[in-house]
């Protein structure tokens, strides 16, 4: 069955190549525990600001320009990662911890 601006088998191949290329991309390594270690240090370091609501005080700029921070550490240690990385692998972490005492 064909359609007005190509069959239907070509847009299963296009689909297909687009499939293979993205899964050829190369993951990063693991977090290594230094740079766990790393993150957790600076996060306990800056939990108020990091906590706290949005306000006068405290806004995303400043949460932001922590986690840069946070990352320029890391990645001195280790792979270079962006503050996006950073900041979920804490979420990720303290995820993990909560789950962790929901069993015990």
């Amino acid at each position: 069955m064909a359609a007005a601006n190509g069959s239907i088998s070509e847009t299963v191949l296009s689909d297909k190549i687009e499939v293979a290329t993205v899964s050829n991309r190369k993951r990063k390594p693991n977090f290594s525990l230094p740079v766990v270690a790393i993150i957790t240090e600076k996060y306990e370091e800056n939990r108020s600001i990091l906590t706290a609501k949005i306000n006068n005080v405290v806004t995303n700029k400043r949460k932001n320009k922590i986690w840069e921070s946070k990352t320029a550490a890391v990645n001195a240690v280790g792979v270079a990662r962006s503050p996006h990385d950073v900041e979920e692998k804490w979420r990720n972490l303290a995820g993990t911890v909560r789950k962790e005492l929901e069993r015990v």
